[in-house]
């Protein structure tokens, strides 16, 4: 995955967040066995809150925790 030039290889138990439209790219490398993907829009007064907070974390990879509901 690509973000503003700023390359990242995902592990399990990561994922990321991009605002669209944006500067990204992803893809599956070519040694990767597969990966799972889930695309959610989310609009709205509290998705912005929620994405200024995101940013201001510093990174677009957010880390879930195998224990997480999410």
């Amino acid at each position: 995955m690509q973000i503003e030039g700023t390359r990242y290889v995902l592990k399990p138990g990561e994922a990321f967040i991009v605002e669209i439209p944006s500067d990204h790219r992803y893809y599956l490398l070519e040694d990767s066995e597969g990966w799972e993907f889930i695309f959610i829009t989310l609009i709205g007064t509290k998705a912005a809150e929620c994405w200024k907070f995101a940013k201001a974390q510093g990174s677009s990879v957010l880390k879930l925790s195998p224990d997480s509901n999410c």
